[in-house]
């Protein structure tokens, strides 16, 4: 018994600087996404976009008709990473994997946003982890992943200011 408590004492929360624990579950949960990666994109014309990296880096010209920053954001990932030889099919991938870390890096504080008590905020944390569309963030070539973590911030902001805990700013 007293192993096991040292070993609680060691891995308690509060004896971690505040935002490491959920920097570091967010970090393995990208770890879990990389190793589950996708192969294939079964929806969506993701990979019709594949074709236009590479010619976005001959020309400059990007793509306007839908989701231009997002488009932009990955040729830039894609230009970045040009000469360490960087395919565009790598560059949607950390694109996918970036999104996945924004929306784990939020969860744990919107769970602790929506429940009032420490018990319900685990059942809030599985609730948002629960859901199919995690499965986009695990390499995913798709332009809408960055999407996700960007509503779970609009709900969260939005119930913070409703609850008065947040500037309306």
């Amino acid at each position: 018994m007293g192993a096991f408590a040292r070993s609680y004492s060691w891995c308690n929360p509060r004896n971690f600087p505040a935002g490491f624990l959920p920097l570091v579950l967010s970090l393995g949960g990208v770890a879990v996404f990389v190793a589950l990666q996708s192969t294939h994109a079964l929806l969506g014309d993701g990979y019709l976009y594949l074709n236009e990296l590479p010619l976005v880096a001959e020309t400059g010209i990007y793509r306007v008709d839908r989701a231009p920053v997002v488009f932009w954001l990955v040729a830039q990932l894609y230009l970045l990473g040009k000469p360490f030889g960087n395919s565009a099919l790598y560059s949607y991938q950390l694109y996918s994997y970036g999104s996945g870390f924004l929306y784990l890096l939020l969860f744990w504080p919107a769970a602790g946003l929506f429940a009032r008590r420490p018990t319900e905020r685990w059942i809030v944390a599985a609730f948002l982890l629960k859901p199919g569309f995690l499965s986009i963030f695990c390499g995913y070539v798709e332009t809408y992943t960055l999407l996700l973590p960007g509503i779970l911030f609009y709900v969260m902001s939005g119930y913070g200011v409703i609850q008065r805990r947040w500037p309306l700013w």
